[in-house]
């Protein structure tokens, strides 16, 4: 049977404490939670506005359509992530910081895809200079966790790239399979 350990002020705690989270980290977290909240508000108003035809019920059958399916899973899979990985940030774990990594790389990418649109077709407007605003900000986000103080909280070391360049090829290629 083992005793428990206490420990008082002048005896150290047997973990080593984990440095607390800047507000680069906590800003990271919730945007890519908000982000995370926004596309699940989106799927849900678009299952209740019961325009899409994923699912047919004709003759008493049930009738999928494989692509709707696809995109449907693949937003749940993006929201998902968004919101666990934002959590578990939040938590400082190592996976919410691989997780967040790439969803901060997809959502760059999509962004800058919707920029480059925007410059190819010469339409400068609110609509692009919100969206390059968008650009920065998640650009930042990224920044702040790769920076190597932010890697050190979470005690994500070079090989720790690794995973979150390997996630992030995935939601890439969810989101290129159409």
């Amino acid at each position: 049977m083992t005793t428990p350990v206490t420990t008082t002020p002048d005896t150290p705690s047997l973990q080593p404490e984990r440095p607390s989270l800047g507000a680069g980290e906590i800003y990271a977290g919730i945007l890519v939670l908000l982000i995370g909240l926004i596309f699940l508000a989106l799927q849900v108003m678009s299952h209740t506005s019961s325009r899409s035809d994923s699912f047919i019920v004709k003759d008493n059958a049930l009738i999928l359509d494989r692509k709707e399916l696809f995109l449907n899973l693949r937003n749940y899979i993006f929201i998902l992530t968004a919101i666990i990985g934002s959590i578990l940030l939040l938590k400082r774990r190592l996976f919410g910081w691989i997780a967040v990594t790439a969803i901060l790389g997809l959502a760059i990418l999509i962004v800058s895809w919707s920029i480059v649109q925007y410059i190819m077709l010469r339409q400068y407007d609110i609509v692009f200079g919100i969206v390059a605003a968008m650009e920065f900000f998640l650009v930042l986000a990224l920044l702040i966790l790769c920076s190597p103080s932010s890697r050190k909280k979470f005690r994500a070391g070079k090989i720790a790239f690794i995973p979150a360049l390997l996630f992030l090829a995935i939601l890439i290629g969810l989101y290129l399979l159409q």
